[in-house]
């Protein structure tokens, strides 16, 4: 949905990275708010955040952000979409790694790898130019890389409260770096 009102956008001459503040804003203050409402205050829990990782989440989101947008202007809604689906895969093996948490399935692996070479291939059988594909390739790296800082983050708090103060700092950090 984000891509279609990135070229919705385009099309009406709507300034892109204003909706992208405008996005991040409006999710900094309805969490909390209703959070308050629900009676969860988590304004204590915010010793409990690993503000390094936070902070690099809301970069990495940004960037998505900002790079699925160029994505879809140069690559179409399909291929920006495509790119965002298949990060799974970045958290997925840095899990494994780092976490200990998930199991690496092969045949998902493979598959993942195939459905990006279908799309170079699909795009330009004359050679893949990898200087074309670097929106794409900076969606893929930054959608994974923000999933598994904030599945990292989400291991080392606990509690409601503790949630919404990370997601606090994730999408302020967001807000302030765009």
């Amino acid at each position: 949905l984000r891509m279609l009102f990135f070229k919705i956008f385009a099309k009406k001459g709507v300034n892109t990275l204003m909706a992208i503040i405008i996005n991040y804003a409006t999710a900094l203050l309805i969490g909390p708010i209703t959070n308050i409402i629900q009676g969860q205050v988590a304004f204590s829990s915010f010793n409990q955040v690993p503000i390094i990782p936070a902070i690099l989440t809301g970069l990495f989101m940004m960037g998505g952000f900002i790079t699925m947008n160029h994505a879809t202007q140069s690559h179409g809604v399909a291929i920006a979409t495509i790119a965002t689906r298949v990060s799974f895969i970045i958290p997925t093996i840095c899990a494994y790694l780092f976490l200990g948490e998930a199991t690496l399935e092969p045949l998902t692996s493979i598959l993942v790898i195939l459905a990006l070479m279908l799309i170079f291939y699909s795009k330009g059988r004359a050679g893949i130019n990898l200087k074309k594909w670097y929106n794409p390739i900076l969606v893929f790296i930054c959608y994974g890389v923000a999933n598994f800082l904030l599945k990292y983050s989400q291991t080392r708090v606990s509690g409601n409260s503790a949630l919404l103060a990370l997601t606090t700092v994730t999408f302020t950090s967001a807000l302030i770096l765009s």
